[in-house]
């Protein structure tokens, strides 16, 4: 199974050469075999949801709206992997084994 972290549908949504590389890979592994997670779909979310707010004017969010839908859509498409106790348990052994991995907190 291939899974797909935030940086990677933060790069699938910005189009671009970085993107493309991205999907030409994608194309020759069969779509069941690709997932994100619900933590990578946390993420992009928490962005966006930023960002609508940093923007006072109601004409001004409409396009801050437009890429937080797009979010939405592109999640719906590949299979969300769920944070779950197995997770929860991987996560603590690798920060226990002091393995620098990015965390939101």
């Amino acid at each position: 199974m291939y899974i797909l972290d935030t940086d990677h549908m933060s790069l699938l949504e910005r189009g671009g050469a970085e993107s493309e590389r991205i999907r030409n890979r994608l194309r020759s592994i069969p779509a069941d075999d690709v997932a994100t997670t619900i933590v990578s779909y946390e993420e992009q979310t928490r962005g966006w949801l930023a960002r609508i707010a940093q923007v006072s004017a109601p004409e001004r969010q409409i396009v801050q709206y437009a890429k937080l839908k797009r979010q939405l859509q592109n999640y719906c498409r590949v299979a969300v992997l769920d944070f779950d106790e197995r997770s929860a348990q991987e996560f603590a052994g690798l920060q226990q084994a002091k393995i620098r991995i990015g965390t939101r907190t």
